[in-house]
């Protein structure tokens, strides 16, 4: 099966106005950059009023691929008639979303498998599009997958798709297989102008979606606990790159295709293990709701009955896979009070955790839910008063964090099962903090 995937522009419905998009038929600059490889088609001649811009074209083992003259105008031709129905305000609210998609199969019968996520109103309401028309198409014995969007604010949000370009802490990646010493010198040579340098190389001329660097802990392969932080650079195009595990796993695809060494899992062990635990806020436990003036404040009694059933549900579905999840989490997790908003929250290892560390107390045995301002604060360990401080300002992002918005430097969004997670790296683990947009009873 061949994979096309793509967005429908409208130059008749821009709206030109600096930093707005329209409704519909438009793209935002942040958009373009979702990939290096788009290609535009146009039919001047039937359909000059709409121009098929192609995101992703590629076969199922994911080999390049360029659509046939017969898809291109199967798709340019199905989007014209959404077009003439927005026109003519003929496309149905998104309660009879059905109808619509009966009628379109119904005018275009090679069109299969066909599904909407929702109709989107425009301005005036009654001129409305779908944020995007998913279907399959015969093309003469080739089956083509084909999505095409409307809506650049879905667009952004649903295109899922993405490429990582990779700049290494040093030159030659297997330079990395050397003592302490000689690694510390060789990612002295890796500047910032050089990395810089490198970004513009590899990117050339195409902007990118993302630019941000991952620390990595490097282990000398001889010494045992001797370590130094290494800066990997990525270069994202696509929203949905900017995730932890694509970005873990990345790099680890760098390395495999720039070196054989057979030891890496030893140079870096977070990066070929599931280092991580996962902190679940108890965002549906509010004492005090907010008002005008003053925020949500979270309630300090929580029913025992119900931690390990919501913890079940909330954390990544592969901690499942390795243990008997109901007893690994009557050992292992832990409820904690944090300061920021009265709000308590679970806490638990992955089981496959390096060194067997899963539970939060052998960490942080300090740990204490005292504010910043407090003298008590001081009786924490230096290594507990970092973590607390990032773990109160993941809290506050994770409060209001969407699939969609923004993410606070130091932060990246990750999608497990369908729920959305902030997670940072600290003290060599990385922590996804569940959004309360994905929290549920």
């Amino acid at each position: 099966m061949n994979i096309l995937k793509g967005f429908i522009t409208i130059p008749e419905l821009a709206n030109n106005l600096a930093g707005q998009t329209a409704i519909f038929g438009e793209l935002s600059q942040y958009s373009r950059t979702f990939s290096r490889s788009q290609q535009q088609y146009v039919d001047t001649g039937l359909h000059p009023s709409i121009e098929l811009e192609a995101f992703t074209s590629i076969t199922d083992t994911g080999a390049a691929y360029t659509p046939s003259v017969g898809v291109r105008a199967h798709v340019l031709a199905v989007a014209a008639w959404i077009y003439d129905q927005h026109l003519a305000a003929s496309i149905p609210s998104n309660t009879n979303k059905a109808t619509f998609i009966n009628t379109l199969g119904t005018t275009f019968p090679t069109m299969t498998g066909i599904s909407i996520n929702a109709i989107v109103n425009g301005n005036p309401l009654s001129h409305r599009m779908p944020d995007y028309v998913d279907w399959t198409y015969d093309d003469g014995g080739a089956v083509v997958r084909i999505k095409i969007w409307f809506s650049d604010a879905s667009f952004r949000t649903q295109y899922d798709d993405y490429e990582i370009l990779v700049v290494p802490p040093v030159s030659t990646i297997n330079d990395l297989n050397n003592p302490t010493a000689t690694v510390a010198l060789l990612l002295v040579l890796k500047t910032a102008s050089v990395v810089i340098d490198e970004i513009a190389v590899l990117a050339g001329t195409n902007p990118y979606t993302t630019l941000r660097t991952q620390t990595v802990t490097w282990n000398d392969p001889v010494v045992s606990g001797a370590t130094l932080p290494t800066g990997w650079t990525l270069i994202i195009y696509g929203a949905a790159g900017n995730d932890a595990d694509a970005i873990k796993n990345a790099i680890r695809e760098y390395i495999s295709t720039h070196s054989a060494l057979p030891n890496w899992s030893t140079l870096y062990p977070t990066l070929y293990a599931d280092n991580e635990f996962t902190i679940i806020p108890m965002w549906g436990d509010v004492a005090v709701a907010p008002t005008t003036l003053d925020p949500t404040l979270y309630a300090s009694a929580i029913r025992v009955g119900k931690l390990i059933t919501v913890a079940a549900a909330m954390i990544p579905g592969t901690y499942a896979q390795s243990v008997v999840i109901s007893s690994y989490l009557n050992a292992q997790l832990y409820i904690a009070s944090a300061f920021f908003r009265s709000l308590q929250f679970m806490v638990v290892g992955n089981p496959n955790n390096v060194g067997a560390t899963y539970n939060f107390d052998m960490l942080y045995p300090d740990y204490m839910d005292v504010p910043t301002t407090s003298a008590d604060f001081a009786r924490m360990s230096n290594n507990t008063q970092l973590f607390v401080v990032k773990l109160n300002a993941a809290l506050d992002a994770a409060r209001t964090l969407t699939s969609i918005s923004s993410i606070p430097v130091g932060f990246t969004r990750s999608i497990r099962n369908n729920r959305v997670f902030l997670s940072f790296d600290f003290g060599g683990f990385t922590y996804l903090v569940l959004a309360a947009v994905s929290y549920s009873e």
